[in-house]
């Protein structure tokens, strides 16, 4: 992905250089000398499909975190090493991989050794000599959807005799904003003797020339770039559909702040980009987009958003006042202290309060200088509201402690198992529960009505035998008796038997007997009737 210039080159303008091939179009920076430790470099992607019929790759593209590392030593000698930081895409299938080059640009063609990462050292053909680089691919491939917003980033510090230089993404958003997970996918080493200091470096200077063969060659811009172009191996590509948002920013007193003069194309990748054009964008991030090229200097007071670093969640049954608004979810990323108020009881369509349990109902989220996941669940206790629907005192065991489940308002998490008893109105009159819903075990954490379905009994007791006889029942007493007595049931009512009730109340009936005269005079007569007919046969 390098690509050195001859010094008879550097002769014609940069605005000549551009208009004769492809070069990569994004957006870059060099200044007045800037050195960070870290730079970042942020994308949000809306459109992107990219073609090249030229290519082994045709629907391939890349974006491309381009920076410059000076290493200054004890011996006065100071090394340049360039980085690159590399989101590819293979536009067709919606899949993107990151990978990662260091080059010794210290002097032209210099071979680059004593470096230790995931990766491996290749050696390719440039310009007349070959150049050995080290490279690495991250591990998986990852399936992306519109919006798909990304930062990249590239770290670097030092310790003796080594420099360290860590490579890296974080995944904001993808088609949906999702929690930041910081993945450094290498670290890179570079062994060098009497490391004094390490920065990445930008600069409207170039690393050093160099005449090979009496032919000279000039070195690279110290400019730090996001720039898209063709997949890898110096391709150029065309693009049918692009609008991607783009920003770069640099650590500063442990602050990023934006590079300030901005061109919309790169200097230093061998890939490039055709029918691309730059913008700003009313947000103030470079916008780009299928066009015409432009190859200019696109701004010298860049101020891109900050960098939204901190991902909110918020969920709550109860609503929140966050930054004057109403809410009861928020999902963001904030660059900005995030201002949010709770209430301290609050009524929920009357069926249930929610009482916070903390003493301090406000706080003030405010964004950190690297990624962060902040998540809050306000501390509520809610009490929801119990209509228990029953003409009987409805014993339970609420919390494992018996008591009677009454209307009112009960603590979440309440457990409830109602008791399945009789209720005795009276001695001979009881209550029996058929049904209870829910259901007779329960846990209270939402407003519920509690339904018992009963019946009315009452006790009957015919002639000293007692039962209990269902309201509206309908009993006979049917009780034979010799036909030379007659009965009456006397109690609650007078009956006589083969006479039926409808038991609406308690019922005590007895029978009492009485001789049945005339069936007695009946029997008399005949037997009279009879014993004369007994004696007048016996007289012939």
């Amino acid at each position: 992905m390098k690509k050195s210039v001859y010094l008879i080159l550097y002769l014609l303008t940069c605005a000549l250089c551009v208009h004769f091939s492809a070069v990569p179009i994004g957006i870059s920076s060099y200044q007045g000398t800037i050195l960070t430790p870290s730079v970042l470099g942020y994308a949000n992607i809306s459109s992107l499909l990219a073609y090249s019929n030229s290519s082994q790759n045709p629907y391939g593209a890349s974006l491309q975190l381009n920076v410059m590392l000076q290493v200054n030593t004890t011996t006065s000698k100071t090394y340049y090493f360039w980085l690159q930081n590399v989101a590819s895409f293979l536009t067709n299938d919606k899949v993107a991989y990151f990978l990662d080059n260091v080059w010794n640009v210290t002097t032209p063609y210099t071979q680059i050794s004593n470096v230790k990462g995931n990766g491996q050292v290749y050696t390719i053909s440039n310009g007349p000599y070959g150049q050995s680089f080290y490279g690495y691919t991250s591990n998986y491939p990852i399936r992306y959807n519109y919006p798909f917003s990304f930062y990249m980033f590239i770290n670097t510090s030092y310790s003796g005799s080594l420099v360290t230089v860590e490579f890296g993404y974080v995944i904001v958003q993808n088609s949906t904003v999702i929690p930041p997970v910081v993945e450094t996918y290498d670290e890179v080493q570079l062994r060098i003797n009497g490391v004094q200091g390490a920065s990445i470096i930008v600069n409207d200077s170039y690393t050093p020339s160099e005449v090979i063969e009496n032919v000279p060659y000039l070195g690279m811009l110290e400019d730090c770039e996001l720039v898209w172009g063709g997949l890898s191996n110096g391709e150029k590509t065309s693009f049918e559909n692009m609008s991607s948002l783009l920003a770069m920013y640099y650590l500063s007193d442990q602050q990023w702040k934006p590079f300030k003069n901005i061109f919309d194309y790169g200097f230093d990748t061998a890939e490039g980009a055709y029918n691309l054009n730059v913008s700003l964008s009313n947000q103030g991030y470079a916008l780009v987009r299928v066009g015409s090229e432009n190859f200019q200097l696109l701004d010298t007071n860049f101020t891109p958003p900050q960098p939204s670093f901190t991902y909110v969640r918020i969920t709550s049954k109860v609503p929140l006042v966050i930054n004057n608004k109403l809410l009861n979810n928020y999902t963001s990323y904030i660059n900005s202290p995030l201002s949010i108020t709770m209430f301290n009881d609050f009524s929920i369509n009357k069926t249930a309060i929610a009482m916070l349990k903390t003493n301090n109902n406000t706080l003030t989220i405010f964004p950190s200088s690297w990624f962060k996941n902040v998540t809050l669940v306000p501390d509520y206790e809610f009490l929801y509201f119990v209509t228990v629907n029953s003409q009987i005192p409805l014993s339970a065991q609420v919390n494992g402690i018996n008591t009677t489940l009454n209307t009112g308002l009960y603590p979440g998490d309440t457990q409830v198992v109602i008791q399945n008893l009789t209720y005795y109105e009276s001695n001979d009159m009881r209550i029996v529960i058929l049904k209870v819903q829910p259901s007779l075990n329960f846990t209270i954490n939402s407003p519920l009505n509690v339904s018992v379905s009963t019946k009315v009994q009452y006790l009957v007791t015919i002639n000293g035998i007692s039962k209990w006889v269902d309201n509206g029942s309908k009993i006979e007493l049917n009780q034979t008796i010799p036909f030379y007595y007659s009965g009456v049931y006397f109690g609650t009512f007078k009956l006589y038997p083969g006479e039926s009730i409808v038991v609406t109340q308690p019922i005590n009936e007895s029978l009492k007997l009485y001789p049945n005269y005339g069936n007695i005079g009946i029997i008399v007569s005949l037997i009279a009737v009879m014993l004369i007919l007994y004696l007048v046969i016996r007289r012939k």
